[in-house]
């Protein structure tokens, strides 16, 4: 067993911890060169790289620590890619033409439809289910209330306790 301990998370000078990650410019840098150079010999992937920018967004925004929004606006931008590139697919034709898919509104409705989706489920579906759960708490006390009144009728006030 070995004595080493934990590593601490990075301080800065004035004991605030370090934020993880790249910033904006860092991601940028990271991504225009895999966008233009590798999206010239395959426009698929430069199709994917491009539609995916509101998920590309999402993860840059995102300051959760579990990147849950990005995630979920992510997946559905992803949905919403998989048609254009699927029909870029079916049908290849040279790099030109996939920049003039790109250029039609129709292409771009699936993902911005997909993110917008994802952004339901992260921002509206946890507020459904709490309000699922309260309203269930409510009517489980509401019940438990009129079982200890039929009790009370029955057995006496001594069944109350305190």
């Amino acid at each position: 067993m070995s004595d080493a301990k934990p590593e601490k998370p990075a301080k800065d000078k004035k004991g605030a911890k370090t934020k993880k990650g790249g910033s904006f410019l860092g991601w940028f840098v990271i991504f225009l060169p895999i966008t233009l150079g590798l999206g010239y010999f395959y426009p698929p992937l430069f199709m994917l790289v491009a539609l995916m920018s509101p998920g590309w967004f999402a993860l840059m925004s995102d300051t959760g620590e579990d990147r849950a929004m990005a995630v979920c606006v992510g997946a559905g931008t992803l949905g919403g890619a998989m048609f254009a590139i699927s029909s870029y697919l079916m049908h290849p034709p040279a790099f030109p033409s996939a920049m003039l898919l790109l250029r039609s509104a129709p292409t771009w409705l699936y993902p911005m439809s997909g993110a917008a989706m994802g952004a339901v489920v992260f921002y509206i579906v946890p507020t459904m289910v709490i309000e699922s759960v309260y309203l269930r708490n409510v009517a489980h006390k509401k019940y438990l209330e009129d079982s200890q009144k039929k009790l009370i009728e029955d057995w006496g006030p001594d069944v109350k306790g305190s």
